[in-house]
């Protein structure tokens, strides 16, 4: 169609008479240049066709090499996914499996837990509900020319003859009389010489932390006069801690360790002095106002004491959570 109009284009320029022959050829040369340009960007463009095209050609030559590959590492896949899901499978039973162990161990343990404590109450009750043991301190003067100086015995590391204390039995203490000659025995539940260490007195009762873990009530005190160590025994120095600490560390690891049980700690602390029962932590937070009240401490037996109801009446507690808070 382009050429036609192009052929008849040239012969309106020959069929013009009013134009000379040398007009009619350059007329007829523009036209030949002009339809030469066309051509040339005609071929231009076909030219950037056929370059795409061949791209497109290789292009898809490539996929078509790579779709073999592909459709193997696509079945490698598939045999992966398979294999997963068979492992997935086999996991999930030994979970299964496991779980259903575990909650048979779970209850065995809590089982044998009860049989423990069962059993742990009753060695409590055969070595005594009420135990009363003697700690014998060092001397705060040695001095060998005093008869009356209390002085580790042979289970110290060696003798003395001016010792006035002996131990020739587990749970027997002996005071010996020098100017009549005379030795008395005293029989405890348990004896520590002057080398006993903190650790070694808190191993004695440790087992009554146990208890209060179990829900038994436990009372830990210590009596004697002033200067006998009480105060070393229960506290003790901050480096080398006594009952009172280690009772308390042993409570909360035991806390810490049964976490299937739910747990409350609290604290109180009262004085008895001149018959009268005194709120410390109260008389702490309003001194003006706690400390001339006095508590008053039921009478009532264990047994007999309602379960929403303190032993000591309106006495202050406080939430801990840990040894440092206490």
């Amino acid at each position: 169609q382009q050429e036609l109009q192009d052929l008849r284009k040239q012969c309106r320029i020959w069929d013009n008479v009013s134009s000379s022959e040398v007009e009619k050829l350059k007329a007829e040369s523009q036209l030949l240049n002009s339809q030469l340009a066309q051509r040339s960007s005609e071929l231009s463009t076909l030219r950037q066709q056929l370059t795409e095209a061949e791209s497109e050609r290789d292009r898809a030559l490539q996929e078509k090499q790579q779709v073999p590959a592909d459709r193997d590492k696509l079945l490698s896949q598939m045999q992966e996914f398979s294999s997963l899901q068979q492992q997935l499978a086999a996991a999930t039973a030994a979970a299964a499996s496991a779980s259903t162990a575990a909650a048979g161990w779970e209850e065995k343990f809590m089982k044998e837990r009860a049989v423990r404590r069962h059993l742990h109450e009753q060695l409590q009750v055969l070595r005594g509900n009420i135990r009363v043991l003697c700690r014998v301190r060092p001397p705060l003067l040695p001095s060998p020319t005093k008869s009356n100086s209390i002085m580790p015995n042979g289970l110290s590391g060696g003798s003395n003859s001016s010792s006035c204390i002996s131990f020739p039995l587990e749970g027997l203490l002996a005071v010996h009389d020098f100017s009549t000659a005379r030795q008395r025995e005293f029989e405890f539940d348990a004896v520590f010489a002057p080398s006993a260490t903190q650790e070694q007195v808190f191993e004695e009762v440790s087992p009554l932390v146990r208890s209060c873990a179990d829900g038994y009530n436990v009372c830990i005190f210590a009596y004697g006069q002033t200067g006998s160590g009480k105060t070393y025994t229960m506290e003790g120095p901050h480096d080398n801690p006594g009952i009172n600490t280690r009772a308390l560390q042993e409570l909360f690891s035991i806390a810490a360790e049964e976490v299937d049980r739910s747990w409350s700690f609290s604290v109180g602390m009262i004085e008895i002095y001149n018959e009268a029962v005194h709120d410390l932590l109260a008389m702490a937070a309003a001194p003006a106002a706690a400390g001339a009240q006095n508590l008053d401490v039921s009478g009532l037996p264990a047994g007999e004491l309602p379960a929403n109801m303190d032993r000591v009446q309106n006495l202050v507690w406080r939430k801990v959570s840990n040894v440092q808070e206490v």
